[in-house]
């Protein structure tokens, strides 16, 4: 009997997975790629520079595999959705989502730097990036919809992005 429960608990786990994997391709949260910033209700403007905008809505906060994530960030690209930032609170949160990111979308590729490691997946037209910061608690998750931040210099978005959060209020 608890062996028949478990692996029903499993089937469904997966199955909830396999769903949050194709939902990813249309969008996050119900807001569609490229959707235009002006359909979307109550954000508040955290940033703009050049053809970019970082946006957030009060009171939002982020769950990624039942993971409270804060606040949710957006980012728009020539008024198009593109892109969504969290900032992850520890590392047991952190390894807990790579954990099931990894269920889903596989093995990532690390990229290794100065006191950080960056992980990678790509599924369809979607990126999911992390970042681990090794002497503070700065963790990061971001996604990213390819076919417009492919158009931009990704790396020169993230220093942009983290320049505005500090502006956010803490939760």
């Amino acid at each position: 009997m608890k062996k028949s429960i478990f692996i029903y608990g499993m089937v469904i786990i997966l199955m909830a997975h396999f769903v949050y994997a194709a939902d990813l391709n249309e969008g996050f949260s119900g807001l569609k790629w490229g959707t235009n910033v002006s359909a979307v209700d109550n954000l508040s403007e955290l940033s703009q520079k050049g053809n970019v905008g970082y946006y957030f809505r009060f009171n939002e906060m982020g769950l990624i595999y039942n993971t409270n994530v804060g606040q949710v960030f957006y980012g728009f690209y020539e008024d198009k959705f593109f892109a969504v930032y969290f900032k992850i609170k520890s590392k047991k949160d952190f390894d807990k989502i790579k954990e099931f990111i990894t269920l889903d979308y596989g093995t990532p590729r690390a990229q290794l730097r100065v006191s950080q490691t960056i992980y990678i997946w790509e599924h369809k037209n979607i990126k999911i990036k992390m970042k681990l910061h090794e002497k503070n608690s700065h963790q990061k998750l971001a996604y990213y919809y390819t076919p417009l931040s492919n158009k931009l210099n990704e790396s020169q978005l993230e220093k942009n992005f983290e320049q505005y959060i500090k502006l956010v209020p803490k939760d």
